[in-house]
């Protein structure tokens, strides 16, 4: 996060996954000039891997032991030779946008992190007690990330632990560190993934940049949590979206992700302006189409499905909405500070008799009258909780269903945390005789149904239309609703 000027975003994807397909040269790949280029130093091969990415040199600052690029992306000098090195033994520069063909075999893509269940991060701090507030925001920023999931509720394998100590020792470390860099560079500083051990691995830095300058940031729990985001955004691999999809806010990082509408996106480069410390649709979609999870449907395999583990099958615990969990077990079934709740399945669409990992018992209770109860996200929102603005304010696989407070007891214009549709059944728009089905249930506010079965979760079927606000013979129909309704 920067104030000084952006570089384009084909141009920072063509140098920091200078990679290509096992299988031939993609359309569009640039050569490189074999013979010269294994005759430079390593110096030398860096430069020429920026010039080569359209980098005019006065565009890039001297960091560490590296680069500034695109204002905020560190990028080492032994990465970019190691980048350069692999191109040579190519014999070609990987040209096209890095996730527009993310499951291609034959184009150029972004390999993630780890093929797990559970791509394991931790955060680790350089200092031995850092600053309650840098630990809170990163604390904040890790939820934020590890609970993403998209607008039809499919989640990532990105787990993020923003405590100081990690519960799998096999974890990549993300270290933070606060440091004054002076007021001519940026608030913070994230290193962009690198060609490592298990392929490309997470940006290995962050650094907060405590000069005097950015005070009214880096003291700010808020503004310091936008900055967080936004810089371990960049080492999972995400770049400012600005020169991708034209002028104004509606950017986005990947190629089809964008949700359509005039929206922000922590990913900006000015993106401490967002107004909340939280995921925005386009950060969400693209963030599950570069490394597409398994939390899209009910975890039913099993009632060992959150015990820890390690190596490749590695969960480190049942996100929000996962089971069954032992709940005598919580601390190493569930992940982060969540808690195993009994028996409370069915809310959630699976069995009735599962255990659950949901938001601790120290958050506030639900009573229905905070517009702000789902914008902490220690606490998101659970089924049926409110009022939520972003998908992201919601736990697990649950969407925002806007506007569905009626048929939870609730004013008309309320926003509830609801599950998220299901794929191949048609989308509601206004009653209709047998629109729910057993194959098909509804979801809250939705009909006619005929029976329980037909409504989602542990939502019943009840004659609601009048209270719902619909006239004539829609008065008398019934739909799902809360079963507080």
């Amino acid at each position: 996060m920067t104030g000084s000027r952006w570089i384009g975003w084909a141009a920072a994807l063509l140098l920091l996954n200078a990679c290509g397909a096992e299988g031939g040269v993609a359309a569009g790949d640039d050569e490189v000039d074999v013979i010269r280029v294994s005759a430079m130093t390593d110096e030398e091969k860096a430069l020429y891997a920026l010039t080569a990415a359209g980098f005019s040199l006065d565009e890039v600052v001297p960091f560490e032991e590296g680069y500034l690029v695109d204002g905020d992306i560190y990028v080492r000098t032994s990465d970019l030779v190691a980048r350069t090195n692999l191109a040579v033994e190519k014999g070609y520069w990987c040209g096209q946008n890095q996730y527009r063909l993310l499951n291609s075999n034959t184009s150029c893509f972004f390999n993630p992190i780890q093929a797990n269940m559970s791509t394991g991060i931790a955060l680790v701090y350089d200092e031995i007690d850092p600053s309650v507030v840098l630990h809170e925001a990163f604390l904040a920023a890790s939820l934020h990330w590890s609970q993403a999931h998209d607008h039809r509720g499919r989640g990532t394998d990105v787990y993020i632990d923003g405590g100081v100590e990690h519960k799998q020792p096999s974890f990549f470390n993300i270290t933070i560190r606060a440091r004054d860099l002076g007021p001519d560079k940026p608030v913070g500083a994230a290193e962009w993934p690198f060609l490592g051990n298990w392929g490309v691995e997470p940006g290995r830095t962050i650094t907060i940049n405590t000069n005097q300058a950015y005070w009214g940031i880096v003291y700010n729990t808020a503004a310091l949590t936008k900055v967080a985001l936004h810089e371990l955004g960049h080492t999972l691999g995400f770049a400012h979206p600005e020169s991708y999809g034209g002028a104004g806010n509606n950017f986005e990082h990947i190629s089809g992700t964008s949700s359509g509408t005039s929206y922000s996106t922590v990913m900006h480069e000015y993106g401490v302006n967002v107004a909340d410390p939280a995921l925005y649709y386009d950060d969400n979609r693209s963030l599950v189409a570069m490394y597409p999870g398994t939390s899209d449907l009910p975890a039913t395999n099993g009632d060992d499905f959150c015990k820890a583990s390690t190596g490749f099958g590695m969960r480190n615990g049942c996100d929000v909405g996962e089971g069954d969990c032992d709940s005598e077990n919580t601390s190493a079934e569930c992940k982060a500070d969540l808690e195993c709740r009994r028996n409370v399945g069915a809310k959630w669409e699976l069995p009735s008799n599962y255990d659950v990992c949901e938001k601790p018992a120290s958050c506030a209770a639900y009573e229905g009258d905070d517009d702000n109860y789902c914008n902490d996200i220690h606490c998101p929102c659970g089924p049926l909780e409110g009022d939520c603005d972003l998908d992201s304010q919601c736990g697990g696989r649950l969407i925002c269903g806007h506007d569905r407070g009626l048929a939870a007891g609730k004013s008309a214009a309320w926003d509830l945390c609801i599950l998220p549709p299901i794929d191949g059944c048609p989308t509601f728009a206004s009653p209709g005789i047998e629109f729910c089905s057993t194959s098909c249930p509804c979801t809250l506010g939705e009909g006619d149904c005929d029976s329980d079965d037909e409504c989602r979760g542990d939502l019943v079927c009840v004659t609601a239309g009048s209270a719902l606000g619909y006239t004539g013979a829609h008065a008398t129909w019934q739909f799902c609703v809360s079963p507080e309704f």
